[in-house]
């Protein structure tokens, strides 16, 4: 089939300010020719999430989108979901400090997870997070607790085939990674579309960059290029970046400009009030 997504290549991220060519992503014509949306970004760059707060409010005012794509597993999200709706920043930011990747434990996104939070008051139709990654995280334990709680079918079935998923990913060579991940990260939406009823839905999602790439490439039949491989119509903004503050080691960033700053734009310290001195209590510090 003729590849429907569409790519907007663009944005540039200055000095940790995000800036765009147009003060409006999504006009009437992008808005009624696509139903998924994303951002491609660079893992750990701190203007990501500026960018994806914008994007995030004009898609949600114009449309009422309710769900969010997330490069997470469905277990992970799940979680997020629970702390989210619930308001439970405390609990958010524990789970988070528990995460092994750097770019997962940043102070950016545990903010980011609080817009959620806010936006979602101000609107009847909550913002879902829907993780459609394999398990690349290792969280056994909360895999074994999600399992134990649900007791759905469809959920132990999808969590026990991911898991398999998980082990064939990693058991490939590192020029096969790609294609067998995006590929299963595309056999997962397809679950998780039929389960939730998708078809209709307005989609926002974050990827890394690759994931958000309208056409296949010589790596890989990336997310994005495959949903559009099925007639799916989406429109992807991808993210460039000069002179931005990283929380990642230089070595990943191998294609960016040396100007990238290599220290964390915060800390967790820089986190104060209420949710600080209530987990500093919850430790007996």
């Amino acid at each position: 089939m003729k590849l429907t997504f569409q790519i907007f290549l663009f944005l540039f991220c200055i000095c940790g300010e995000a800036f765009c060519q147009d003060e409006e992503f999504f006009t009437e014509e992008v808005l009624e020719e696509n139903q998924f949306f994303f951002l491609g970004e660079t893992h750990g760059i701190s203007s990501n999430y500026d960018m994806a707060r914008k994007m995030i409010l004009e898609l949600k005012a114009k449309t009422n989108f309710k769900y969010y794509l997330a490069e997470n597993d469905l277990v992970t999200t799940m979680t997020l979901n629970e702390y989210i709706s619930s308001r439970d920043s405390l609990g958010l930011k524990t789970m988070m400090e528990g995460q092994g990747a750097i770019a997962s434990r940043c102070v950016e996104r545990y903010e980011f997870y609080r817009f959620l939070m806010d936006l979602n008051d101000q609107y009847e139709d909550d913002i879902i997070l829907l993780g459609t990654d394999i398990n690349a995280s290792g969280n056994i334990d909360e895999i074994r607790e999600l399992l134990e709680k649900n007791k759905n079918p469809f959920i132990d079935e999808y969590v026990r085939e991911n898991w398999e998923y998980t082990r064939l990913a990693f058991s490939v060579r590192d020029d096969s990674w790609n294609r067998v991940r995006d590929s299963l990260i595309y056999l997962n939406y397809q679950k998780l579309e039929d389960y939730f009823e998708l078809e209709d839905e307005i989609i926002f999602g974050v990827w890394g960059t690759d994931h958000a790439y309208k056409a296949k490439t010589e790596n890989a039949d990336w997310f994005a290029s495959s949903l559009g491989n099925e007639g799916k119509k989406g429109y992807s903004v991808i993210q460039y970046y000069i002179d931005c503050e990283a929380s990642m080691p230089w070595h990943f960033y191998l294609n960016k400009p040396k100007k990238n700053k290599l220290f964390h734009n915060r800390k967790w310290t820089d986190i104060k009030g209420d949710d600080l001195k209530s987990l500093k209590n919850r430790r007996g510090e």
